[in-house]
C-alpha cells in the first residue's frame, strides 16, 4: 500500500498517460485491499465450514459462562 502511494506521488507530476497510470495503480491496490479485508474473512470461514475443518460457526456461549 505504501508503495502505491509512493508511485502515485512520484509519477503524478509527469505529463501524459503516466499520471493516469499511477492513479490507476493506486486505485486498484486500494480496492483490492479493501475487498480482501471485508470479504476475505467470510470466504475463509465458508471454505473451512464446507471442508469440514470447522463444524459450524463459533459459539460465543463460553464467554457467558455457560
Amino acid at each position: 500500500m505504501i508503495l502505491a502511494f509512493i508511485i502515485q506521488k512520484d509519477f503524478i507530476h509527469i505529463p501524459g498517460d503516466v499520471a493516469n497510470i499511477s492513479m490507476l495503480i493506486l486505485n486498484v491496490i486500494l480496492f483490492t485491499s479493501i475487498f480482501t479485508e471485508i470479504f476475505g474473512f467470510l470466504a475463509t470461514e465458508y471454505a473451512l465450514i464446507k471442508s469440514d475443518e470447522m463444524k459450524s460457526k463459533v459459539s460465543w456461549s463460553f464467554l457467558k459462562g455457560e
